[in-house]
C-alpha cells in the first residue's frame, strides 16, 4: 500500500488482537536489491490484511463507534491542533495537491496509455481514473521515491525509466483497490460529515502518528519532522494526506465486514487439515568448550589446555563455568550454549555423531579438528512431536480470523470493482515495461546489481 517514505508503514501481526503497533519507516534511503515478486493474488490478500490490521488500532483510538457514525449535530472532536510556522510549505503542497486532483477530475480527458511508442511517463500524469477519482504516477511512486532519486545519474535513463514502469504496474492496483473503498465512502457522506472526518483524522495524526513519527526520527518538534521529510523528498503533508487515505479504506472496509465467529468444530476442523504444519522434529541443545591452536600457540599449546580442562572437570567444576574460564570459542561468554537444532541440520559430522551418541547431561569424548579440540555436553533433548490441539487452538483462531476477514474484504472489493469505472494506462494494448522503452527486460539478479 501507500508510504512516503522509502520504507512502507510495517504492521506487526499482533495488532490483529487490538493493540495498535505502527512502525514509521527510517528517512534513511536504501538501494535495494529485488527479489522475485509474490504473485498478484498472494499479494492482493497481504494488502488486504494490513488494511485489517491497520483498522484495528484506529477502531481502537476512535471508539465502538468508529469514524463514520459519528451525528453531524453532535460533534465531539474539538478543532484540528495548532500548526506551527515549520509546517506551512506542507501545507501548500497539501493545497496545490488537492488543486491537481480538482483539476484532474474536472478534465476527465482520456489517460495517456502506455505504447511502444510513449515517451517518458511523467509525475503529473494519471496513472488511473476509479469512478472519475484520479491516481498520479506521482503518487504510486511515493513510497519508492528515495530508491529511484539515489539511483538517478547512476543507471542509464531508459534503466530507470523501466524500473519506474515496473513499479507502477506493481502498484497500481492496490492503490485502485484504495480508491475504490475510499469513494464508496465519500459517497455514502455530506461535506459536513467529510469534514469531521478529517478532524478526527488530524486528532488521531498529531495525537499518535507525530509522537511516533518524533521518537523514530530522533526529533522533538513538527519542523525538524518537516525538515527530515524533505530531506527524503516528501513533506509531512503528503505524509499526512497518504496516511489519512490508507487509514479511511482500511477502517471503511473494516466496518463493512460481517462479524467472524469460529466455532469449536472449525478449529478441530482446521487443525487436522493442517496437522503437518504443528510436527516439530527432534531437536537437540548442546554445550561446547572450544580450545583452538591459533589461539594457545599451537596444537602442543592447545591440548596442554585441553588436559587443564580435563582435569577441573574430574575435580567437580561446572561445565559451564571452565567454558567462561578457557573456551575461546563464539559464545564462551553465554556458557557455550548453543539453542535448540534439528540433529539432521547439523553439518559438522562430527559435531552429529556426538550429539547422537551420549544422553542428556553427559560429556562426550574429545574431538580432534584441524582447529584444536572441543569437548561436548548433551543439555537437552526433544523427541519429534505434533504440538497438541490444546495448545495451538488460540493460534489457529486467529489464523481461520484472519483468512476469513481478507476472504470477506477481497469480495468487498471485487463487488466494488465490478460496480466501478476503471481505467489505467495499461488499459490498451498492455506491454510490459522493457518492449514501451525499448530496453532489455532485466531479471531479478541484474537489477540487484544495478539498484544495490
Amino acid at each position: 500500500m501507500l508510504c512516503t517514505l522509502r520504507d512502507e508503514v510495517r504492521l506487526d501481526s499482533r495488532s490483529t488482537r487490538g493493540q495498535r503497533s505502527l512502525a514509521v519507516p527510517s528517512v534513511a534511503m536504501i538501494r535495494p536489491a529485488y527479489p522475485p515478486q509474490p504473485c498478484r493474488s498472494v499479494r492482493r490478500l497481504r494488502r488486504l490484511a494490513v488494511l485489517l490490521v491497520l483498522s484495528t488500532g484506529l477502531v481502537s483510538f476512535a471508539g465502538c463507534n468508529g469514524f463514520f457514525k459519528k451525528k453531524v449535530d453532535n460533534p465531539v472532536v474539538g478543532p484540528r491542533p495548532p500548526r506551527i510556522a515549520g509546517d506551512q510549505l506542507a501545507e501548500s503542497a497539501s493545497d496545490a495537491t488537492g488543486a491537481r486532483v480538482a483539476l484532474a477530475e474536472a478534465d476527465g480527458g482520456p489517460i495517456r496509455r502506455v505504447s511502444a511508442s510513449t515517451s517518458a511517463i511523467q509525475d503529473e500524469d494519471v496513472a488511473a481514473r476509479v469512478n472519475g477519482r484520479p491516481i498520479f504516477v506521482s503518487e504510486v511512486l511515493e513510497r519508492h521515491r528515495g530508491m529511484l532519486e539515489a539511483n538517478r545519474g547512476r543507471v542509464p535513463p531508459a534503466v530507470l525509466e523501466q524500473k519506474r514502469m515496473e513499479l507502477i504496474q506493481e502498484d497500481l492496483d492496490s492503490h485502485i483497490e484504495q480508491a475504490l473503498a475510499l469513494t464508496a465512502l465519500y459517497a455514502k457522506l455530506e461535506k459536513e460529515q467529510k469534514d469531521q472526518l478529517q478532524d478526527r483524522l488530524d486528532e488521531f495524526f498529531y495525537e499518535k502518528e507525530i509522537p511516533d513519527l518524533q521518537k523514530k526520527l530522533g526529533v522533538d518538534n513538527l519542523a525538524a519532522v518537516e525538515a527530515r521529510m524533505q530531506e527524503a523528498g516528501t513533506t509531512l503533508a503528503t505524509y499526512r494526506r497518504v496516511w489519512g487515505e490508507r487509514t479511511l479504506a482500511a477502517q471503511y472496509i473494516a466496518e463493512q465486514l460481517p462479524q467472524v465467529t469460529v466455532s469449536r468444530q472449525d478449529l478441530l476442523a482446521a487443525y487436522h487439515e493442517r496437522v503437518d504444519d504443528y510436527r516439530e522434529p527432534a531437536q537437540v541443545q548442546w554445550q561446547q568448550c572450544r580450545i583452538s591452536n591459533i589461539k594457545n600457540g599451537g596444537q602442543a599449546g592447545a591440548r596442554a589446555k585441553l588436559q587443564e580442562v580435563v582435569a577441573e572437570l574430574r575435580q567437580g567444576a561446572s561445565f559451564g563455568e571452565v567454558i567462561k574460564k578457557h573456551s575461546d570459542g563464539p559464545r564462551a561468554s553465554q556458557e557455550g550454549m548453543w539453542d535448540w537444532a534439528q540433529l539432521e541440520s547439523l553439518a559438522d559430522e562430527k559435531l552429529r555423531r556426538t550429539l547422537g551418541e551420549i544422553e542428556v547431561g553427559q560429556i562426550g569424548p574429545v574431538i580432534e579438528d584441524e582447529q584444536g579440540y572441543r569437548l561436548i555436553k548433551l543439555t537437552g533433548r526433544r523427541d519429534a512431536r505434533v504440538q497438541p490441539f490444546e495448545e495451538v487452538q488460540d493460534e489457529l483462531r486467529e489464523a481461520i480470523t484472519r483468512e476469513r476477514r481478507a476472504a470477506s474484504a477481497q469480495e468487498l472489493i471485487n463487488k466494488l470493482r465490478s460496480e466501478a469505472h476503471i481505467e489505467t494506462i495499461f488499459d490498451e494494448q498492455p506491454v510490459a515495461a522493457d518492449e514501451a522503452f525499448g530496453v532489455q527486460r532485466l531479471n531479478p539478479e541484474q537489477q540487484a546489481a544495478i539498484f544495490e
